[in-house]
């Protein structure tokens, strides 16, 4: 661990404090907030960016939402996690607790943050009680922890005393961050001399005050500024399209990730015209010096400006200052700037109801000329090359807008575009737009409407299907599992390891993953326990013995329909089929022949199986020997000699990979699920159509909570299991069920404070729910507290000061 602490590249989660803080009835924030908030100002002043956890008079006990914030945090990296409240052996009061104390919740397997090791500082009572052989405090695991946990703990090895604790902990914080004292044991005795030399009465408190980990490693606090320009840097405050006509503010984000620099920072932004080949210095000044984020704004006209520009920015770029990493300082986004033949759509807007006498259809240029023409299609389809739509042939401008005026229109549903010509060129074809034509429209009035069809195609959906009459309604075919909330999970009594599990419905069979030796052995044992489901008589968790003596060297295993195990064993031409009655264990050949884990070939090494009780399934991370590029699937029948039924690849995510570990696959017959298994922030399980390998969905599974990697659909139950690969849980998620109801949701509509209301019409004898989603930052969109939950119908928009608005509805039944 010290060694990788060493060697692990910076980053931003080594300038990160999370602070932890109890609430002292007593006290108030007086005892444990205040002092902790004085932390906060030290780190802050060299640039170092806080993140506060604090509990008030209403925090209910562990495992709460501030549990899940904090693992959260860990796993995510900071350079130190500090709490100051009460403490016990195993235990932050309120926060998490070890194994010793977990209680039924598991905390300590939800922690994985690998190599981003804080130092843990826990000014408490007892978390460092090491001397104590019978029990294993929170600092001697989280410092063992081989997956994470800690750098080095320090904390208190019998009872402690508050005040003292107060003052230790903020001596300790200026030795590191303002003296320079960065050596774990160096700073901790010189707060310890600090404190002492203010309240010798404080010797008792002191010297039980201990640091467990190396006193010689050094604290990885950030050596210089490193300042970052991330994806989103660069922003610009007018969406859609920009022509020369217009002016934008550019704003650029400029983070840093380490301390804060001695002198300002240059910054340049710089427009380059790749069609003219002109460069501009839109912007080049000095920030004052800053740690954690600044930002700039610049007021950018377009005029003369049409063409293809890409806008970059760049931090220090003489490299004037000494950074963390020089490499992260510049970032660019292309823009495309909309000039004579760029079509403006003018009339109707998006989605605008019109009568049908006073349909006009309205475009300009994106230069005000007056010399151009454009032309216009339209037609109910939106397919352009329909033998029904309208053209309106050549329509000159008038004062720079030109104008057509369709005739013989019926009520309902079209789309149009356009697009302009100078008598020599033409230009592109516009978007396509949608309007509704009735037989009348309030006068003074813009009325906004769409039908389920049009609102699914320009919106989102969620558990929704479209009918064949046009109208949009819950999915009446189950929806895709999602494990990422479990509904039930317990300890496998006496295992250390669940991540190869398979069921009958009746008892699970799990072992642990398997790896040779000389490569990391994971926890647990090769020989398949059975363990109770809770169903068909059973007790969830409870032993009952082992399946078979023979230890089965494999990676994955599935139960069968035909009352067999079907466990892999690096051979590609067959399988171990274990009786989960007798424990006898024989070989089932397999003609069309398993591909391996990685490649997608029948070679002999380590597959992945599972079965949907009808066929079972052979799924690869590699597509004809080319690893992660897709998955590839066999799909064998054992009732029919072990036929292939089907085979087929799935294409890779939209970074052209698959995932970097695909451990784990299961199917329910209509999906195949393949499961992520990552240490990182993504832990995603792609779901496919099992019939053509088609992709259905994404979703994130609660794998960095639960540490869950192998299991199976279990048919019996309707239900999903699975284990743990470093621990012996096991999580049962639901299974193939109708969703209570489905969501339909509109495109961005604004800006808000010009509606005045929002009319939705339904049919059927279900019941529907509206919301009304709020633009809270740049196209982020949160729900509006007060418009929740309304009845269909008429709903009063005054008031809401958002400047777009999305209408959400949850259409439930049939």
């Amino acid at each position: 661990k010290v060694i990788a602490y060493d060697e692990t590249p910076s980053a931003q989660w080594r300038n990160r404090i999370l602070l932890m803080a109890n609430w002292e009835p007593q006290g108030g924030t007086y005892k444990f907030i205040a002092p902790s908030d004085t932390l906060a100002t030290i780190t802050h002043a060299i640039g170092l960016e806080n993140f506060k956890v604090y509990h008030d008079a209403d925090t209910p006990p562990e495992p709460n939402a501030s549990s899940r914030e904090v693992i959260r945090q860990i796993n995510e990296g900071r350079l130190i996690v500090n709490f100051m409240g009460h403490g016990s052996a195993s235990s932050m009061s309120k926060f998490i607790a070890g194994t010793f104390q977990r209680g039924a919740f598991d905390y300590m397997s939800q922690i994985r943050n690998r190599e981003r090791l804080p130092l843990f500082i826990g000014m408490s009572c007892l978390n460092g009680l090491y001397w104590d052989p019978r029990i294993i405090s929170l600092a001697e695991e989280m410092t063992n922890k081989p997956n994470g946990g800690a750098i080095a703990y320090i904390s208190a090895s019998s009872l402690s005393f508050i005040r003292i604790n107060n003052q230790l902990n903020t001596a300790l914080f200026r030795h590191i961050f303002e003296n320079g004292v960065r050596a774990f044991g160096h700073s901790l005795a010189l707060g310890k001399m600090t404190e002492l030399a203010a309240l010798p009465s404080s010797e008792l408190g002191l010297v039980g005050m201990n640091l467990i980990g190396d006193p010689a490693q050094k604290i990885a606090v950030p050596q210089s500024p490193d300042f970052v320009l991330g994806d989103a840097a660069l922003q610009l405050d007018q969406q859609g399209e920009l022509t020369t006509a217009d002016s934008v503010r550019v704003t650029l984000r400029v983070d840093n990730w380490g301390i804060l620099p001695k002198r300002s920072v240059d910054i340049v932004l710089i427009d380059r015209n790749l069609d003219s080949a002109v460069v501009d210095t839109l912007f080049r000044a000095a920030l004052s010096p800053f740690g954690i984020r600044d930002s700039v704004t610049v007021f950018w006209r377009l005029k003369n400006r049409a063409g293809r520009h890409v806008l970059e920015a760049i931090a220090d770029p003489a490299n004037a200052i000494v950074e963390g990493d020089e490499t992260n300082n510049r970032t660019a986004v292309e823009i495309d700037v909309l000039g004579a033949l760029s079509t403006i759509q003018l009339l109707p807007l998006p989605s605008q109801t019109v009568a049908n006498a006073q349909t006009v259809l309205g475009v300009r240029s994106g230069e005000n000329q007056f010399h151009l023409t454009g032309e216009f299609e339209l037609n109910a389809s939106g397919d352009f090359q329909d033998t029904a739509t309208m053209r309106s042939g050549s329509v000159a401008a008038a004062e720079g807008i030109i104008l057509w005026r369709p005739t013989g229109l019926r009520a309902g549903a079209y789309f149009w575009r356009a697009r302009l010509s100078d008598g020599q060129t033409t230009g592109p074809w516009s978007d396509v737009r949608h309007f509704v034509v009735t037989s009348s429209v309030p006068e003074r009035q813009v009325v906004w409407q769409q039908d389920g069809a049009i609102a699914l195609s320009r919106g989102t959906g969620e558990d929704v299907v479209l009918s064949d009459d046009g109208t949009v309604g819950r999915t009446m075919s189950p929806p895709p599992i999602r494990f990422n909330a479990a509904e039930a999970s317990f300890f496998s009594e006496g295992v250390a390891g669940t991540a190869v599990l398979c069921t009958d419905g009746t008892y699970l069979y799990v072992k642990r993953f398997y790896t040779p030796q000389g490569q990391k052995q994971y926890p647990g044992s090769d020989l398949f326990a059975r363990i109770g489901t809770g169903f068909n008589g059973t007790v969830a968790g409870q032993n009952y013995g082992v399946v078979t003596e023979t230890p089965i060297q494999g990676i994955s295993a599935t139960f069968h329909s035909d009352g067999f195990i079907y466990a892999e064993h690096q051979t590609a031409r067959s399988l171990l089929r274990i009786s989960p009655v007798t424990g006898q264990i024989d070989t089932v050949e397999v003609p069309g022949r398993l591909l391996d884990l990685y490649r997608g070939l029948p070679f002999d090494a380590h597959a992945l199986i599972t079965s949907d009780g009808e066929f079972i399934y052979n799924v690869s991370a590699g597509v004809n020997g080319v690893r992660r590029s897709g998955w590839s699937v066999r799909i064998f029948d054992p009732a029919n000699a072990w036929r292939i039924v089907r085979q087929f690849a799935v294409p890779p995510t939209d970074t052209g990979f698959g995932y970097r570990h695909t451990n784990s696959a299961i199917s329910d017959g209509q999906f195949i699920y393949l499961i992520e298994y990552s240490t990182g922030l993504t832990h995603r399980v792609r779901v496919v159509d099992a019939h053509t390998g088609a992709f259905v969905e994404e979703f994130e599974s609660d794998q960095a909570q639960t540490d869950i990697l192998g299991g199976q659909f279990d048919w019996v139950n309707n239900a999903v299991w699975l284990g743990q690969l470093e621990g012996g849980m096991v999580y049962r998620y639901l299974g193939q069920r109708l969703p209570e109801f489905g969501t339909l949701t509109s495109e961005p509509i604004g800006p808000a404070g010009a509606w005045h209301t929002v009319t939705t019409a339904l049919s059927g004898t279900g019941k529907a729910e509206v919301n009304l989603l709020g633009e809270i930052d740049n196209n982020t969109f949160a729900p509006l507290a007060q418009w929740q939950n309304l009845s269909p119908g008429a709903i009063d928009l005054r008031g809401i000061a958002v400047p777009r608005l999305k209408i959400q509805i949850k259409l439930y039944g049939e």
